[in-house]
C-alpha cells in the first residue's frame, strides 16, 4: 500500500462495521491508534488497512464491551492481525493466543495447541482464546470497499 494510513475515520467505521464509541474505546485503551492531526479536541483521524481489519475483528468480538488489560489474549490477537495485514500478509488458520504470543494454527493441529494451553495452566483449566480464520472478515471489508 502506498499510504499506510489511508482511510478517514468515517470510512474506517463503515468498512469495519464498528461504532464511533468502539473506535474511541480502542484508542483510549491503546489498542488501535489512528494517525491524528489538527485540532486536539476533535482531530482528523486516518486508519491503516490493518487497523480497519483489527477494528472489524474487535467490533464483532463478544468481548468488545469488556475492559481489557495489556496482556489479554484478545488484545494480542487484534495486535497480531493489524501487524500481519499492514505487512501485506493475511493470516490464515485459527489465531490462538499462547503464553509466548499468537500463533496461526490449521484446523488439524488446533487440538495439539489446546492441549499445550491446558498444560501451561497451573490449575489445568483452559480459557480458550482463539479466533476463527479472518478471511471472511477481510472479504466483508473488501466488499464494502467495492460498494
Amino acid at each position: 500500500m502506498t499510504n499506510l494510513f489511508e482511510f478517514p475515520r468515517q470510512r474506517a467505521l463503515y468498512l469495519s462495521g464498528a461504532t464511533s464509541s468502539q473506535a474511541r474505546y480502542c484508542d483510549s485503551i491503546g489498542l488501535i491508534h489512528p494517525y491524528k492531526w489538527g485540532n486536539p479536541k476533535k482531530p482528523n483521524c486516518r486508519y491503516s488497512y490493518g487497523q480497519v481489519i483489527g477494528l472489524a475483528f474487535w467490533a464483532q468480538s463478544t468481548i468488545a464491551t469488556s475492559q481489557l488489560r495489556p496482556a489479554d489474549p484478545i488484545r494480542q490477537i487484534v495486535e497480531y492481525i493489524i501487524t500481519a495485514v499492514d505487512n501485506d500478509r493475511e493470516p490464515d488458520g485459527w489465531l490462538v493466543a499462547m503464553p509466548d504470543g499468537v500463533v496461526e494454527v490449521d484446523q488439524d493441529n488446533l487440538g495439539w495447541y489446546l492441549g499445550r494451553l491446558a498444560i501451561a495452566q497451573p490449575d489445568g483449566i483452559v480459557h480458550l482464546h482463539a479466533a476463527a480464520p479472518i478471511s471472511a472478515l477481510i472479504a466483508t471489508v473488501e466488499q464494502r470497499l467495492r460498494d
